[in-house]
């Protein structure tokens, strides 16, 4: 993998549930690994669901390997979320995962 095409900073977060004063169960998120990405934008498409429209872009964040990543985790970048399709890995000869995700349209 090419440490120069790792230009994007991306916060990956894992959920935490807790509870709150009146005893019900919290999803929070809280921060697992800072690190740097290289991204590239898919495509994208329009949803319907509660008679609204929505539109979804497929993104694909590539990092290094050393880090494990599971489908319940979210990324952060540039001020928006994004859900966790699919983690693929590449073992050779980068040495990369490759993270399909799509915005979460809030």
């Amino acid at each position: 993998m090419r440490a120069g095409l790792l230009r994007d900073k991306i916060t990956i977060q894992k959920p935490t549930t807790s509870k709150n004063e009146y005893g019900s169960t919290e999803i929070t998120w809280a921060d697992v690994y800072n690190t740097r990405a290289q991204v590239a934008y898919q495509n994208g498409y329009k949803k319907t669901g509660a008679n609204e429209i929505y539109n979804i872009d497929k993104i694909y964040f590539t990092i290094r390997s050393n880090m494990t990543i599971e489908n319940t985790y979210r990324i952060l970048f540039k001020d928006k979320k994004f859900k966790i399709d699919f983690v693929k890995i590449n073992p050779y000869p980068a040495a990369s995962q490759q993270i399909e995700t799509e915005v979460i349209n809030e």
